[in-house]
């Protein structure tokens, strides 16, 4: 229950660290909430590599998965944090978002895995061979949303165009 719950509780708090509104009109409870979703994110990320990588259902190829994504889910946390201390809200919102689509990648794993299940099951496929493709292929769409995402609403630098003087 250490990753369930306080991956719950990372991902309630987050939907509330992404409202514009409550951000700017609460800014004292986004800053403590985000303190305790770096608690709750490192405590959820660390409880879960023990059954990824201890105890996997789907092997090797799992450990290989959850060391991937867990750790980048672990940087994309700790790079936030950083980038906030440094005053980088932009570079903070950008690790925050790709650390919150790995953590809702859960979900999308879920819904790939079931939509798997009933299509390769019938062809003869492992049910741990298709909990580990759904690993790869939900994370992967939950993230490439995110960065996608991130590209489209990241502010367009102007390009500082100096006079040339004719020759």
């Amino acid at each position: 229950l250490l990753p369930v719950v306080h991956g719950g509780i990372f991902l309630t708090l987050a939907a509330f660290e992404f409202s514009t509104g409550g951000r700017s009109r609460y800014l004292q409870f986004h800053r403590w909430s985000g303190r305790v979703l770096v608690l709750v994110a490192l405590v959820a990320g660390l409880s879960a590599f023990y059954f990824g990588l201890l105890m996997p259902y789907g092997g090797f190829s799992e450990t290989i998965a959850t060391a991937l994504f867990g750790g980048l889910f672990l940087a994309a946390i700790s790079r936030a944090f950083i980038a906030i201390r440094r005053h980088q809200v932009a570079r903070h919102r950008e690790w925050m978002i790709r650390a919150f689509a790995i953590a809702i990648g859960i979900s999308t794993v879920r819904i790939v895995g079931a939509v798997f299940d009933v299509t390769l099951t019938p062809a003869g496929i492992r049910p741990p061979d298709i909990f580990v493709l759904s690993i790869w292929v939900g994370w992967a769409i939950t993230l490439g949303a995110a960065e996608v995402w991130i590209r489209y609403t990241r502010p367009r630098s102007r390009l500082l165009v100096t006079p040339t003087s004719a020759v």
